[in-house]
C-alpha cells in the first residue's frame, strides 16, 4: 500500500528542496526524490529528511485544476486550505503541492 512521505533535502550550499513524495516505503521514497533532484539539474543533497504523513491520498486532476484557477487569481492560502479540505493532507504536504504546482505552472503572485 502506498504512503505519503514529506522529503526535503540540504545541499552543500544550504539549498533547501522539498517534495511530497508517494511511495511503498521510505527508502523508495528517498530514491524517487534523489532521481527527482537529478532529473530537474538540482545538485544532490547532503543531507535528506523523510517524514510519514500518512496513507495515500491522491490528489485528483480535478483538484490541481482548482489550485491553479486559484493561484492564478492570487489566493495562494485559499488554494492551501481547498488541498486540505480535497485530499485530507495536512497543512505542510498540501503548502509543499501548492508551491510546486505554482513553480510547474510559472505563476507568479
Amino acid at each position: 500500500m502506498d504512503k505519503m512521505y514529506a522529503v526535503a533535502g540540504v545541499t552543500g550550499d544550504e539549498h533547501l528542496f522539498q517534495s511530497v513524495i508517494t511511495a511503498v516505503s521510505e527508502a523508495e521514497a528517498i530514491g524517487k526524490y534523489v532521481l527527482d533532484q537529478i532529473s530537474y539539474g538540482q545538485k544532490l543533497p547532503v543531507k535528506i529528511i523523510v517524514a510519514y504523513c500518512g496513507p495515500s491520498t491522491v490528489a485528483t486532476n480535478n483538484t490541481r485544476d482548482i489550485v491553479i484557477c486559484l493561484l492564478r487569481k492570487g489566493r495562494m492560502i485559499e488554494a492551501v486550505k481547498k488541498t486540505r479540505e480535497l485530499t485530507g493532507w495536512d497543512l505542510y504536504v498540501s503548502k509543499i503541492y501548492v508551491g510546486k504546482i505554482q513553480d510547474e505552472e510559472n505563476i507568479v503572485l
